[in-house]
């Protein structure tokens, strides 16, 4: 072991003087608000009573005690997470005993108990819960007497029980011929049936076991008794409250029941099971993966460190390390193997190169950080100086000034060394065999080492005239050391030490460490004593020196002994075998506290009253388990709390020394403080597990890439990216994943990362998913170097940007379509203006040429052209989503029927059209002809598909659609549409032209085949009804259009309106005022209406159409054109019109009404009703008289 063998802190048994009278405690475990529901009244009860008081025993742990002055347990605990539910404040009374609160319960000075058993008398002053935990019963006998097999041997026996206890009225009552002997309390009765003063002691099994640990009463055993314990095996602990008070036990029931399973396992692991329990390797499926692909882990070794680690000459690595690899590989499955380095240094070279991945056994320090990653240490160490026997004796570091020392290279020591004392000068050697050789010679003075070790290579080497000479203050701590770009080894080589019990820790240790000297002589008590001290020296200096060596040299080693000890840095003693008496103690013990030395060989109470109370119990269970493992466990880490308040954390190192008959003579113990260290871990542990979770629950893509390009770990979102699981992930590489065309500059920027030009870089790139998809995402990319500035690994961070560069094209094109339909609305009015004048004339050239035939011909052509360049200004129109259009409640079915015979004749004779209906269509608000339009647009093209013929259906349904299909749609939302789906069996669409085919003017068509225009046109229809447009085809199979349009929950649905007969052209005899600033459309409006009977005044301006109605009060209706000059439009005209003719009736007319929406947004809500009453430009002479007749009518 490690010669300073592990201290323990003994000194700490004594008897608990429970008899104090404390005074009432208040708990501070207060909670201010409730976490349960409770009634108005419950509410109220609480505000008026929100300190209630509880019992609590002094000594029933590890269900009730006192610790601190406090109330401490489980059931405590139990009653603290009620009182938490509820918002009560717990007040525990203290120092009384179990019939004395017994009684205060019943007088009502007491409010509640816990861990309480109800019986018939205690209901007629207390209400229970149900049970919370079974408390099982056990009985107790001395390790030295009898073996009781059978129930009859029970008869004639004492039995102790406490008197207090609840059960010990119903055992007498149920064993009336067994003879019970009372007790205050359990421990007055474990302590006589320890002193064979009664046969049995019967009580609660944990809280027995408890006090046996606590008061070291080493020589009782349970027994297992039928006849006894069928009768009461156990009781059920509850909570009662007094029963004046029914709303409390209503409220604590209420509190009770939300306690959780997992809060009350948690309790019992706490409280009853905190010692034995089986440590599990809890890995992840990351680490599983991990080491499902690194079955051979690589070791670098210190050859030169025996008992610690050394090479045997199979190659293998023993020693400690050796052996704690091995139960590593046996829980892991996996291989441990040796690279083969003779030195250490060699060893952290092949770290660097990234031959090895792990060290096997090395001392933290700063600047291994940088490249290490390090478990919890597995083997402590304590440092002393070795000179030359009989020569110097240097005491302390300082004394080694001026002189020279010999140290193997690479040992973390050195650097502290130089630091520490500048004027010692090193001899750095191989290894640790040549520097004691150096010190053997004379060559240099000392060598600074750890006893175990030291003395392991001198055995070895046969050196026999070096010694300990002084105390060094490095104390080590031997860990595994993990390369620093494995950070899934290093936390599973963690997790399995921790699996590591206790007790194969101390079989290894005992195992490599084994101090038990031979005693060849016998002397009388003066020389046992010298011999004790001789062992003790043998201990603390030379590890297997034989006792008649170290007789010779007793008086030299006494008084080295005596300098070491009071040099070492912590504490060091020696006590008697059972702990219970301390024989010498350091003097830093009186610096640690408020007392003498001679205060702790007195009353070895003074150190266990300076240990934390929450480690108390811990620390003082522990002490049976290393007595009675012969000190071979180690005693966990404690704290104590100093009188200046100070608090240190203490690790301790024990050992026995044997006398010749093979028996413990003595312990003896070194106490470190490692505080340091612990606050160190915790705060490496706790940044670890904050990296640990921000890369593995990131929401995007991260990933540790190697300097040669391949992946050492990914997280679950870069996984789901590119669709590769994270064991795939490790047999890729950057370029593998990377877009060919992208590859390049990728290599390029991580090569300039690499070599310093640029610190980290971000770029856009493609990536190519596992199905071959290409994935458009945006990478960061920076260095992670160690302390010597040497680089490590890359991170990368991964943001997939489909979703964004999706948007990015529908807002795009959406844009794009905006900007046409904006364009040609500059210059509509003009235009369709000028249509207007070519079609009014044209339609007086008709009517006086009637009997020409062939003029009249020719006249209707040019009407003909007329419409089509106004139905051309109308589609370009549409493209801009500000475009009015006359919206109605429709009937998808109805219309395409309506224009179905119309589609047939437009198709050739070898397309079959079939249809597809929902029955119940839901009802759409939309503009029936642009409707129409569309449907007759995908109609054509279909057929120009189909030339060789084929099928075309058309087909509507409803549906509902949710947030994860229209996330992807701009100005899409979640609910029900009318799809309308119109699809061919054609030639198909290439996949790179889908997204064009709606842009204006693209087309594939021969010249003079098509404007490219449809398929835009009914795009602008789909936006501007609120829908969006889907194209799905296929090359060879045909293509299909989806329209989905929004459902209009108003049912009032207008039919399509049939062809109007035109030779029904309605007349009247009203008077009109036409207002126009186009001459020539003035002059064919005023004929076109006094030749339908009218009466007309018309003005090529607003003022002076304000003027002729001053003057004309019997003019019926206002014919005005919006676009007006001098800065007064039709609007503003019409508002004033109405002021002096309050009855006048208005119709608009324009040649684009593209401004129309923000025109009426601005004005008053009646010329906002009056501007949807529009004829739009160029109209003909049928559509001025039905438009004018209508607007009178109203």
């Amino acid at each position: 072991m490690k010669l300073f063998v592990l201290i323990i802190m003994l000194f700490f048994s004594g008897t608990v003087a429970y008899a104090q009278t404390l005074p009432v405690q208040e708990n501070e475990h207060v909670i201010s608000e409730a976490v349960v529901s409770l009634t108005a009244e419950e509410k109220q009860w609480i505000s008026e009573h929100p300190l209630i008081t509880a019992t609590n025993k002094m000594d029933s742990s590890p269900n009730e005690f006192v610790r601190a002055g406090e109330a401490a347990g489980f059931s405590v605990d139990y009653l603290n997470l009620i009182a938490e539910n509820v918002g009560l404040k717990i007040e525990y009374v203290n120092g009384y005993s179990w019939s004395e609160l017994i009684t205060q319960l019943e007088e009502r000075k007491i409010d509640v108990s816990h861990n309480i058993f109800q019986t018939n008398e205690r209901t007629e002053y207390l209400n229970f819960t149900d049970p919370y935990v079974y408390l099982p019963h056990a009985i107790f006998k001395n390790t030295g007497s009898e073996n009781y097999s059978n129930d009859e041997s029970f008869e004639g026996k004492s039995i102790g029980i406490s008197a207090d206890w609840a059960a010990t009225k119903d055992y007498k009552k149920n064993n009336p011929d067994l003879s019970f002997i009372d007790f205050n309390t359990p421990v007055e009765g474990l302590l006589s049936l320890s002193e064979g003063n009664i046969d049995l002691y019967i009580g609660s099994r944990a809280t027995m076991f408890s006090l046996i640990n606590k008061n070291f009463i080493s020589n009782l055993d349970v027994i297992n008794s039928t006849k006894l314990l069928t009768l009461s095996q156990g009781y059920e602990g509850r909570i009662a409250a007094r029963n004046d008070w029914p709303l409390l036990i209503n409220i604590i029931k209420k509190g009770k029941a939300a306690i959780s399973e997992q809060q009350l396992s948690q309790l019992l692991q706490k409280w009853q099971m905190p010692y034995g329990m089986a440590n599990e390797i809890n890995l992840t499926e990351e680490e599983k993966v991990w080491l499902s692909e690194h079955q051979v882990i690589n070791v670098a070794s210190d050859p030169s460190i025996a008992p610690v680690e050394f090479i045997k000459q199979e190659g293998e690595i023993s020693g400690i390390a050796g052996s704690l690899l091995d139960i590593f590989s046996n829980k892991l499955n996996i291989r441990f193997e040796w690279i083969e380095n003779k030195t250490f240094d060699e060893g952290l070279s092949k770290i660097h190169s990234k031959e090895a991945d792990i060290v096997s056994a090395i001392s933290t320090s700063d600047e291994r950080t940088e490249y290490l990653i390090f478990t919890d240490s597995y083997f402590d160490v304590n440092t002393m100086i070795f000179g030359r026997e009989g020569e110097n004796i240097f005491g302390n570091m300082e004394s080694l000034s001026g002189h020279r020392i010999a140290m193997p290279k690479g040992f973390v020591m050195n650097g502290m060394i130089k630091q520490d004392f500048p004027d010692i000068e090193i001899i750095e050697t191989n290894t640790k065999a040549e520097a004691l050789r150096l010190v053997s010679s004379g060559v240099a003075d000392a060598h600074i080492g750890s006893v175990p070790l030291t003395a392991q290579t001198m055995a070895a080497e046969n050196i026999t005239n070096i010694s300990v000479v002084g105390v060094a203050p490095y104390n080590g701590d031997i860990s595994i050391g993990i390369r620093a770009d494995l950070p899934l080894l290093a936390s599973i080589m963690q997790k399995t030490l921790l699996s590591v019990s206790q007790s194969e820790m101390a079989s290894i240790t005992s195992q490599w460490v084994v101090l038990k000297p031979e005693i060849k002589q016998n002397y009388d008590l003066v020389w046992q004593i010298i011999a004790i001290s001789a062992a003790i020296v043998a201990l603390i200096l030379i590890w297997n020196f034989s006792l008649r060596r170290e007789v010779r040299r007793r008086k030299f080693s006494e008084e080295r002994f005596k300098q070491i000890a009071e040099t070492v840095d912590g504490l060091f003693y020696i006590s008697s075998p059972d702990l219970s008496k301390i024989k010498y103690v350091s003097p830093n013990f009186e610096k640690w506290s408020n007392h003498k030395c001679q205060d702790l060989y007195d009353d070895r109470q003074v150190w266990r009253d300076m240990i934390h109370p929450d480690d108390l119990e811990m620390y003082l269970n522990a002490l049976p388990t290393v007595i009675s493992n012969n000190f071979s466990t180690v005693i966990p880490d404690y704290r104590i709390i100093q009188p200046d308040g100070l608090i240190r954390w203490l690790s301790t190192q024990t050992h026995p020394v044997y006398n010749e008959q093979g028996e413990i003579s003595s312990v003896i113990g070194v106490v470190s403080d490692v505080t340091s260290k612990v606050r160190s871990n915790a705060k490496l542990n706790e940044i670890n597990n904050q990296f640990q979770n921000a890369f593995a629950y990131a929401s995007h893509g991260m990933a540790l890439v190697s300097l040669d390009g391949n992946f050492i770990r990914v997280n679950e979102a870069y996984c789901e990216t590119v669709g590769y699981t994270s064991k795939e992930f490790m047999k890729l590489t950057v370029d593998k994943l990377t877009h060919p065309e992208d590859r390049g500059m990728s290599k390029t920027l991580m090569d300039e990362v690499l070599s310093g030009k640029r610190l980290t870089y971000q770029i856009e790139k493609r990536l190519v998913r596992k199905d071959g998809t290409i994935v458009p995402a945006q990478v960061n990319v920076s260095l992670v170097k160690d302390n010597n500035n040497m680089p490590v690994h890359y991170v990368a961070q991964i943001q997939d940007l489909s979703a964004l560069k999706e948007r990015e094209e529908q807002l795009r094109h959406s844009h794009k379509m905006d900007a046409v339909g904006k364009l040609t609305g500059g210059i509509a009015h003009d235009f369709n203006n000028i249509l207007g004048i070519i079609l009014g004339n044209l339609e007086i050239l008709k009517s006086t040429v009637a009997g020409e035939t062939k003029t009249v011909l020719r006249v209707d052509k040019a009407i003909s052209g007329v419409d089509r360049g106004a139905n051309l200004i109308k589609k370009l129109l549409s493209f801009s989503r500000k475009t009015t259009h006359a919206a109605a409640i429709t009937n998808v079915n109805d219309h395409i029927l309506n224009i179905e015979d119309f589609i047939k004749k437009s198709l050739t004779v070898s397309v079959k059209i079939n249809k597809s209906f929902a029955k119940d269509l839901w009802p759409v608000e939309i503009d029936s002809s642009d409707l129409e339009d569309a449907i007759l647009n995908l109609s054509l093209n279909a057929r120009d598909a189909m030339p060789e013929g084929g099928e075309l259906t058309f087909e509507t349904e409803n549906i509902t659609l949710d947030e994860q299909y229209t996330e992807a749609i701009i100005d899409n939302k979640v609910g029900d549409y009318v799809v309308i789906s119109v699809g061919d069996t054609g030639t198909g669409i290439e996949p790179e032209l889908i997204d064009k085919v709606i842009e204006p003017f693209f087309t594939t068509k021969a010249v003079n085949k098509g404007t490219g225009l449809g398929l835009s046109m009914v795009h602008g229809f789909i936006q501007r009804s609120g829908g969006h447009m889907k194209i799905i085809s296929e090359l060879g199979k045909g293509t299909t259009f989806k329209l989905y349009i929004p459902r209009s929950y108003n049912n009032n649905i207008i039919k399509p309106n049939q062809l109007s007969n035109q030779k029904d052209i309605p007349s009247g005899k009203e008077t009109i005022l036409v207002v126009e600033d186009e001459k020539h459309l003035c002059e064919i409006a005023e004929a076109q209406l006094i030749n339908l009977g009218y009466s007309v005044f018309t003005a090529n301006n607003a003022t002076y159409a304000l003027e002729i109605l001053n003057a004309n009060k019997d003019i019926d209706l206002l014919f005005s054109d919006i676009v007006m000059p001098n800065n007064l439009d039709g609007y503003e005209m019409a508002s004033s019109a109405l002021k002096i003719h309050p009855k006048l009736k208005i119709l608009f007319t324009s040649g684009n009404s593209q401004n129309l929406e923000n025109k009426i947004k601005d004005d008053d809500a009646e010329i906002s009703r009056l501007a949807l009453n529009m004829l739009h430009k160029p109209y003909n002479h049928y559509e001025l008289a039905i438009a004018i007749r209508k607007s009178l009518d109203v």
